[in-house]
């Protein structure tokens, strides 16, 4: 009997880890990089971070970081730089060469198929659909609040056909 209740036990347990995909804020990262981390810090990893030039609003606060290969967001508080990252992303419809070697959380690379995505990291929290159902975008969220203003950190995870195009962590870009 009590083999039974374990092995119950044991099962409903991995249902119920297979079917929560929210994941530690403090595992989630782009190439190493969490939300958080100084300027200071991510240039120790990858060199000093590049202020980008102001297109749009989504710009603001942007910088890149080796090379292009990666785009930082800095943190603001009422109009003013805090000196740490909020947020990264990779690839996009026009990546840097070099953004399909970035690993992020769950060992996972541009040019992934969803299936694969999935497979490491769980059921998304939520699922939305662009260009006539050819693209789909992932939404995975922390277990913790996230930093600044934000409920939860969040990854998105951008596919076209069904391959990963573009990762990022607390910014959207579609």
């Amino acid at each position: 009997m009590l083999k039974r209740i374990l092995g119950i036990t044991m099962i409903l347990a991995s249902l119920s880890v297979s079917a929560f995909a929210a994941i530690p804020r403090d595992q989630m990262h782009i190439g190493g990089l969490k939300p958080g981390m100084t300027l200071q810090q991510v240039a120790a990893m990858y060199g000093t971070p590049q202020k980008a030039p102001y297109v749009v609003k989504a710009d603001k606060g942007r910088y890149e970081i080796a090379g292009g290969i990666i785009q930082g967001w800095e943190l603001h508080s009422k109009g003013n730089p805090l000196g740490v990252f909020e947020g990264y992303s990779i690839g996009g419809y026009k990546p840097v060469s070099g953004s399909e070697k970035i690993v992020v959380t769950g060992d996972i690379k541009l040019g992934m198929g969803i299936s694969d995505v999935v497979a490491r990291l769980g059921k998304p929290d939520y699922t939305t659909t662009f260009n006539g159902g050819n693209g789909m975008t992932y939404f995975y969220n922390s277990i913790e609040k996230g930093i600044g203003w934000r409920t939860n950190d969040t990854f998105f995870f951008t596919f076209d056909k069904g391959r990963l195009i573009e990762i990022a962590l607390n910014h959207y870009l579609g």
